[in-house]
């Protein structure tokens, strides 16, 4: 019969075959109660009222000692001050850096104003990315660490893609509704940002030329390292094929939005950036 008042699982073995009385506990072990010689007579009620007045400790995991190590450990681990994530990203002056110009009172229009900035400035995020991967691919291929260098060009050109991608968002904005906000835009070219113009040189910005020079110098390394610079070479490939498809998604905006029209930085529009499109070289 079992019994709940030991503050653990007990149960009441009546006899053994001497007649005995025991407790089984949950360690297994076995307490005598009371004489063999008593047991018989005694009615069930009182075998509970007995066995609940014997004090029985509860079990103890065995291996609950690992558990608090663990935790000393992992405590020790903790930095005392916890960075908190909004400090990490700076998110009140990275939020507070999205300021539309338009202030009229009409709230559609300062939010689709909001979208049109916000595009622009994740993309000058992206491209400063790029241009720190540029720089570290370089360094790696000149150290022959390739597998490392063609990791920083593969994700450099899934920035890019990215870009393209932004730039298509672009779609979801309404033509009359972006001209309701470009008069405060007067003055203002994309053409003004020194990150785009440097990334848009492709071949002509200086880091993407080392790399062409170290992917067709035949004269050092074995067959692997000859291997590996053909790798290097395919995603330099990818990345001027990126850099142009991301001037063909600018221009299809471009299009879309002002036409014929001259551009807010006083630009030709759509025919200036037509004649820009090839001016970075692809080469064979």
């Amino acid at each position: 019969m079992p019994n709940r008042g030991f503050g653990g699982l007990v149960s009441i073995k009546p006899f053994d075959d001497n007649g005995s009385v025991f407790v089984l506990t949950n360690d297994e072990e076995q307490h005598s109660l009371w004489p063999a010689d008593t047991a018989p007579s005694l009615l069930p009620q009182e075998l509970d009222q007995r066995a609940s007045s014997v004090e029985v400790t509860p079990a103890v995991c065995p291996f609950r000692h690992l558990q608090d190590q663990a935790d000393d450990i992992e405590a020790e681990g903790q930095p005392e001050a916890k960075l908190r994530y909004a400090d990490y990203l700076h998110l009140d002056e990275l939020l507070g850096a999205v300021q539309p110009s338009f202030g009229d009172g009409d709230r559609s229009v300062w939010a689709d104003e909001r979208y049109f900035l916000i595009i622009h400035q994740a993309s000058e995020l992206w491209v400063s990315q790029i241009l720190v991967d540029l720089d570290l691919a370089l360094e790696f291929a000149r150290h022959s660490d390739f597998d490392r260098a063609v990791g920083r060009l593969k994700r450099a050109n899934a920035l890019l893609e990215l870009i393209v991608t932004t730039q298509n968002a672009l779609q979801h904005l309404a033509v009359n509704d972006f001209h309701q906000f470009r008069p405060g835009l007067q003055g203002m070219s994309a053409g003004q940002s020194h990150q785009f113009t440097t990334i848009l040189a492709g071949v002509g910005h200086a880091p993407v030329a080392a790399l062409f020079e170290i992917v067709s110098d035949r004269r050092n390394g074995d067959g692997g390292n000859r291997r590996q610079r053909l790798h290097l070479g395919a995603q330099l490939d990818v990345f001027i094929a990126g850099l142009t498809r991301w001037r063909l998604a600018h221009l299809d905006v471009v299009s879309r939005f002002i036409g014929g029209s001259r551009g807010t930085g006083g630009t030709a529009g759509l025919g200036f950036l037509i004649d820009r499109l090839f001016d970075a070289s692809c080469p064979s």
